[in-house]
């Protein structure tokens, strides 16, 4: 399937969106001075030690322990009767985003992600993605691979490397194999809690993890980050440098392919169907529900056939909204009641065939005695809702809105752009007050003079910029200043 990715460089954040046939299927968000804590890797130190959660928490140096479960212990630890000790420095790797009043996961089971292999230094054996399909293909990659793991290693080969040259994989894995070189030797030499890898910022790890031979062009709304995309892909990817293009329209990128909307949409809480069908998404702290409604939709044949197709289609809606929202964890899907076993048996697979184009490892568990899907998917981060609604103050956090962050970023975004064509126009923004107190509590660089006045008959989501006349500005209004 042919698919964009747009990346949209602004003055508070980065924002990665992958389109598919026309509809958004991902998104990414990350602040301007913001740190991807995932595959970050640290030396840290254990604090304590629960023995009968077979689990240590280790001080990585943020705010909270990070917990450490023994079964993420190289073999040679797992099989002691006392694998950690208070104390003592170990390298951990985040695995897992702190969700609620827990601290990240880690795991001493290290890996060094690259353009079409992962390198695994301190496990063993060797796979192939399974989004590699082609039996041929992959018999032929797990025999290259085979020669070419270093000794005492693991190695997975990445969906990436499906129809590579021999010798392209093995210049991927001499450089990972070079950059854990590196890593060694600075572990030697730093004192526990302390940072050793980060991984890159999102404009590398766009083409990197997600630029793919079906990706027909790459659209980048900013110098700094088409920069660095073409850097990127001359480095690992040159066959992607062609397909990079400079967005430099006067229309954001992001409202070109409408993705503000159609990512407001898709956060909400009811998802319709273009049968008019609908989803509902409910989220507690456990797992998400998502129940399958027929709403509008009535068919054109049997109830038994109507059903079916509604659930199929809800089932694709399914897997491009798990992607979309980022939802990990466990999944139950309530799908409208079938009688006949083969129609179940069909709907279980064709879930699972949409989630192929998952790059989050998800397992489908099979309907259970009561009808539902379980299923679990890998979480990673969390979902996205996070980075752009907060506890509504009005309903005590049952409900959700637009964060004041996340629209003071939008407002940023906004003034540059309009500074883009006249800087030296001096600018007025109206928003509510807690919008007011997120811009001025942020320091961006802007190119231009800006003001910012609280305006009470304006939505908390909402914001207005307008000319500002210097010697009639509102009461009160504040200047907002870049640092």
């Amino acid at each position: 399937m042919a698919n964009k990715i747009l990346v949209e460089q602004r003055p508070m954040d980065t924002r990665v969106a992958v389109i598919e046939d026309g509809i958004l299927s991902e998104i990414y968000f990350e602040p301007y001075d913001g740190d991807a804590l995932t595959g970050n890797i640290y030396v840290g130190r254990v604090e304590n030690i629960a023995q009968g959660m077979q689990a240590a928490f280790v001080n990585i140096g943020l705010d909270k322990n990070a917990f450490l479960h023994f079964d993420d212990l190289p073999e040679d630890k797992k099989k002691l009767p006392k694998p950690l000790k208070i104390g003592e420095e170990i390298p951990v790797q985040i695995t897992k985003l702190p969700g609620g009043e827990k601290g990240v996961r880690i795991s001493c089971m290290l890996s060094l992600p690259g353009r079409m292999t992962v390198l695994m230094p301190n496990s063993s054996g060797v796979g192939v993605s399974k989004r590699i399909e082609d039996e041929k293909e992959r018999t032929r990659l797990m025999r290259i691979a085979k020669s070419l793991v270093p000794e005492n290693m693991g190695l997975i080969v990445r969906t990436n490397a499906e129809n590579a040259s021999e010798e392209e994989i093995e210049g991927d894995i001499g450089s990972l194999l070079s950059l854990y070189k590196a890593l060694e030797k600075r572990m030697l030499h730093v004192k526990a809690p302390a940072c050793v890898y980060k991984d890159h910022d999102a404009v590398f790890r766009t083409i990197r993890d997600l630029v793919t031979s079906e990706t027909e062009e790459i659209l980048i709304e900013g110098k700094d980050a088409y920069d660095s995309a073409c850097e990127s892909a001359h480095m690992f990817a040159p066959d992607a440098v062609s397909r990079i293009y400079a967005y430099t329209g006067e229309i954001p990128l992001f409202s070109v392919y409408s993705v503000k909307k159609q990512l407001e949409e898709a956060l909400s809480r009811r998802v319709w169907l273009k049968s008019g069908g609908f989803l509902i998404f409910d989220k507690t702290e456990a797992l998400t529900v998502i129940d399958v409604n027929t709403g509008k939709f009535t068919g054109k044949t049997s109830l038994s056939e109507t059903v079916f197709k509604l659930n199929l289609e809800a089932a694709k809606e399914i897997a491009r909204q798990l992607r979309l929202r980022d939802i990990g964890g466990i999944i139950v899907i309530d799908f409208i009641d079938m009688e006949k076993r083969e129609q179940k048996d069909e709907l279980v697979k064709a879930l699972r065939e949409y989630l192929k184009k998952d790059k989050t490892h998800t397992t489908v568990h099979g309907l259970t005695a009561l009808g539902l899907v379980e299923m679990t998917r890998k979480k990673k981060r969390e979902p996205i809702e996070t980075n752009l609604k907060a506890p509504c103050p009005l309903c005590q956090g049952e409900g959700r809105i637009t964060s004041p962050a996340s629209v003071a970023f939008d407002i940023f975004s906004a003034l540059e752009r309009k500074f883009s064509f006249a800087p030296e126009r001096p600018l007025l923004v109206r928003a509510s007050h807690r919008v007011n107190e997120a811009v001025l509590s942020m320091h961006p660089p802007l190119s231009g003079r800006a003001y910012i006045t609280v305006d009470d008959k304006i939505a908390g989501h909402e914001f207005l910029i307008e000319d500002a006349h210097l010697n009639q500005l509102p009461p009160k209004s504040r200047e907002i200043t870049g640092e």
